[in-house]
């Protein structure tokens, strides 16, 4: 079979649409397919070339900002592992308010709308060299699914299957675009995508819920499937920044204004700071992730607090791994939605850790999917921290326990052989279980 992967960004960028869909190719094409992607320009990459044996093939640009990188021939170092900045210089923030006002209110449908017809005449170029068989698009953003919307429209006989990583029409939590503005066409779009589709996935029962309920006609095509595990190349690393006889406690991942943000937790360790400055002193917090312009402006405006915070920075994944096996609690931040799981859900299954979630809503996600497969407590992040929350807090990061081991009998069904060939019986055979 020959498949064609339209994707936002790919290597030498990394974020977990990338990390799934590269070992999932990587699997089809020990397999016997071909497999071949196409994604945006990022300077200095070649137009046309290879990665891991997979011919790559980039139009348009990704952003705005990646489009003025490329032009310019400035390196992008978004999206690439190593330490960033916490600092925001007043031309960003200049520049950031004037997108706000400008830009931003006017792509559709989203800031990816520089990659729609560059991909859509490359993607035609592709489909014919290579006589393409199997069409992926994986959004968000929509614009991937907009490109293979046009070429399926093209080409009728490829099949095409859109995988819905997060929702687009109906989040009103999560927009990409000026929502007050395109929420109709954005529910028109959605709708003429799904039909065009033969078959869909989302990662979890709940968006699969939603979606069969705004969209009926759907139910016989759209199935679960989870996100994908799998273990990193072990790397030696002298574990920075880590003083001894101190309990270890540590959150990995992103934040996004309106569906995660920072500021509710901040405001817990500021009260915890303040009313148990003792056995707050016992603990040692750590911060791995790639701070946004909206997170990075929160740590800043909280540094009494931030400041005791070791921010290890966008690690490679290797090194992230051995950091966080060292580590006694690991935390997690709830979304605001029920429908948006995070992809490293499943990599806290692994870890077999202790973990503190903090919910901002009574059907967390996070909850739902880890299912007491490893310990967690939840605590609810809402405007009046009680004193109680605290003390829960405390008695759960500071229980003596014996050492965790990571389990891989917790991810079982979240290996790449696994999750791979899901998608591999849904584009021979069709809807999967789920």
């Amino acid at each position: 079979m020959k498949i064609l992967l339209v994707i936002a960004q790919y290597k030498p960028a990394t974020d977990p649409n990338i990390q799934r869909w590269s070992k999932i190719l990587q699997w089809f094409q020990k397999n016997g397919d071909d497999v071949f992607i196409l994604t945006t320009q990022r300077y200095p990459e070649k137009e046309n070339s290879a990665i891991d044996n997979i011919p790559v093939y980039r139009a348009g640009h990704q952003t705005l900002r990646d489009a003025f990188h490329n032009i310019s021939r400035i390196q992008n170092k978004r999206n690439i592992t190593g330490k960033t900045s916490n600092n925001t210089s007043l031309i960003s923030k200049s520049i950031n308010k004037l997108l706000n006002l400008t830009w931003r209110k006017k792509y559709w449908p989203d800031g990816s709308v520089l990659f729609l017809e560059p991909g859509i005449k490359k993607g035609d170029e592709i489909i014919k060299s290579e006589q393409i068989e199997q069409l992926v698009s994986v959004g968000v953003p929509f614009t991937c699914h907009v490109i293979a919307q046009r070429l399926k429209e093209l080409y009728p006989d490829i099949k095409w299957h859109m995988d819905i990583q997060d929702p687009f029409s109906f989040s009103d939590e999560f927009r990409v675009n000026n929502h007050e503005k395109f929420k109709y066409r954005n529910t028109r779009a959605e709708y003429e995508a799904l039909q065009w589709a033969d078959t869909i996935s989302v990662n979890n029962k709940r968006t699969k819920t939603l979606y069969n309920q705004y969209f009926p006609f759907i139910e016989e095509k759209i199935s679960v499937i989870p996100p994908l595990f799998s273990v990193p190349e072990k790397q030696d690393s002298s574990m920075p920044g880590m003083l001894k006889d101190k309990i270890h406690v540590a959150y990995f991942g992103s934040f996004y204004e309106t569906v995660r943000s920072p500021e509710p937790f901040i405001l817990f360790l500021e009260k915890l700071k303040s009313s148990y400055p003792l056995d707050y002193a016992k603990l040692q917090l750590h911060y791995l992730g790639q701070h946004s312009s909206f997170s990075r402006e929160i740590f800043n405006n909280y540094s009494q607090v931030t400041s005791d915070i070791h921010d290890h920075g966008f690690l490679p994944r290797p090194a992230m791994f051995e950091l966080l096996n060292k580590m006694d609690v690991l935390l997690h931040i709830g979304n605001t939605t029920d429908y948006h799981l995070p992809s490293k859900s499943v990599e806290y299954l692994f870890f077999n850790k202790p973990v503190v979630n903090f919910t901002q809503r009574p059907d967390d996600s996070f909850d739902h999917f880890v299912n007491n497969r490893c310990p967690v407590i939840n605590i609810r992040l809402d405007k009046s921290i009680e004193d109680e929350s605290l003390r829960t807090f405390l008695d759960f990061v500071t229980h003596k326990r014996e050492k965790s081991e990571p389990s891989h009998n917790n991810v079982q069904k979240y290996t790449v052989q696994t999750i791979a060939g899901s998608y591999k019986t849904l584009f021979t055979q069709g809807l999967t279980s789920g």
